[in-house]
């Protein structure tokens, strides 16, 4: 009848961002190394957060608007923890790629535009790398092929009708010609 009185202490670390504009939100998401989210916050970035999870490893991610951060951290009862997500040393090499107009090198001297037709429609390729513009002339290789087949296979299907034809007609001559013999031969 006596009672057992344990302590559970779950540490405790704390969570912040460092972002260009204080106010932006950040939005956390926390796994455990099994892979289940085991906190998800959205908070200022200015704002730091106190988190309490069971003693483990942690990946963190945060997000603020396209940018993204992550970390790592070992939760343990031992020490104290920080997590910092600094959203400030971003690489925007793809955004300013993505920003900025491609090089058209594949113009020629008279400042046409580059083009390749393809069946019937004809396809502007200023811009595009060598790269594409070697697998749309792989892929125009291949329709004319295709299309090659395909007027094969309506030639053949054509003669196959024509010689149907033929044998059908051929089949009545012989029919006749063989009544008039067995006519004949009574």
């Amino acid at each position: 009848g006596e009672m057992a009185h344990i302590d559970v202490v779950f540490p405790a670390f704390s969570l912040q961002s460092k972002c260009t504009n204080p106010d932006d939100r950040v939005s956390y998401e926390i796994y455990a190394k099994s892979g289940e989210l085991v906190y998800d916050r959205s908070a200022p970035c200015s704002k730091k957060l106190k988190v309490t999870l069971e003693e483990g490893t942690y990946s963190i991610e945060g997000k603020v608007k396209e940018a993204k951060a992550t970390s790592k951290i070992n939760v343990s009862t031992k020490e104290q923890h920080n997590a910092v997500l600094d959203f400030t040393k971003q690489n925007h090499e793809e955004e300013i790629k993505a920003d900025t107009p491609p090089q058209n090198n594949t113009k020629d001297t008279n400042n046409k535009p580059k083009t390749i037709t393809v069946g019937d429609k004809v396809i502007n390729i200023d811009g595009l790398s060598d790269e594409q513009i070697k697998k749309l002339k792989d892929m125009q290789k291949m329709l004319e092929m295709f299309g090659g087949i395909m007027q094969g296979n309506n030639a053949a299907v054509k003669t196959e009708t024509k010689n149907n034809r033929q044998n059908e007609k051929a089949d009545k001559e012989f029919e006749e010609m063989s009544k008039d013999l067995y006519m004949f031969t009574k």
